[in-house]
């Protein structure tokens, strides 16, 4: 439901453990749930990790249990047979009925990759017309597109060299796979450490010092009305590369150095 006045505040880091390939240095990657599951998979999780910002697989888990486990039914490569390179970069992704959304890497693109087929089928991809590989978020390189999936669908957001590095918002398609309409913010992404939708709503997020972190800036798509705010929550450890907010259990998942880390979210009651 949407039926709330926008985050209250957010609760403290709930540290799951550390990521699937037991090491301290994968500290780039992602983690979390399907916004929007096939009937079937509601309890799945997911897991892609890395020593630096390529992407190059993703791993499945049924349900949490299994996830922290570390028993996989499914682990995808995005280099099939040393013939296709499907790899990306930026660690910034998300699944949606279980497609996967990430930033491909030659060309530079936005792309999905359908997970459902028995054997890998080349992942579509799509570039976006202005967007640069000359703005990354504030803590890592290479995240020049990041995907986000809300109540309302499926976006992206990247800067441009047009818009002087300043954050724009795409709202994706999900049939054509193409940005169909696009906000203008006035905030410096490498200023920003990530960003998430909620309920058509942008939220983005600044480093206060290495154990706080705050939400800052929103962008409201309904009434294309842009706003500065002060959310903080704590941190687990200071570097972190993925947040993402997901619509099916109202929770964020961080990637925070390589473990896993989520949080509760508080909506304002309107």
């Amino acid at each position: 439901s949407c039926e709330h006045g926008g985050i209250l505040r957010i609760g403290k880091p709930v540290l799951s453990q550390l990521n699937a390939d037991l090491s301290a240095g994968y500290r780039y990657g992602g983690w979390g749930k399907d916004s929007k599951p096939l009937p079937g998979s509601e309890n799945m999780y997911w897991y892609s990790g890395y020593s630096d910002t390529l992407v190059s697989r993703i791993t499945q888990y049924s349900d949490y249990y299994k996830l922290i486990m570390r028993q996989a039914f499914k682990t995808l490569e995005l280099y099939v047979y040393n013939r296709y390179d499907w790899r990306g970069t930026g660690n910034n992704y998300v699944v949606r009925e279980n497609t996967m959304y990430y930033q491909y890497r030659s060309p530079f693109a936005m792309a999905k990759f359908n997970m459902t087929p028995t054997s890998p089928v080349a992942p579509t991809y799509k570039v976006i017309p202005k967007a640069s590989t000359q703005f990354s978020y504030h803590y890592s390189a290479n995240q020049n597109l990041d995907f986000a999936a809300d109540e309302s669908g499926l976006w992206v957001t990247y800067a441009t060299e047009e818009s002087n590095g300043t954050l724009v918002l795409g709202k994706i398609s999900e049939q054509s796979f193409e940005v169909e309409e696009v906000w203008q913010t006035s905030i410096f992404k490498r200023s920003v450490t990530n960003a998430f939708m909620i309920c058509g709503v942008l939220y983005a997020t600044r480093s206060i010092d290495t154990q706080i972190e705050e939400i800052f800036y929103t962008y409201d798509t309904h009434k294309n009305e842009e706003s500065y705010v002060s959310i903080p929550f704590e941190k687990f450890q200071d570097f972190y590369v993925y947040l993402d907010y997901n619509p099916t259990d109202q929770r964020l998942y961080m990637f925070n150095n390589g473990y896993y880390v989520y949080y509760n979210v508080k909506f304002k009651v309107v």
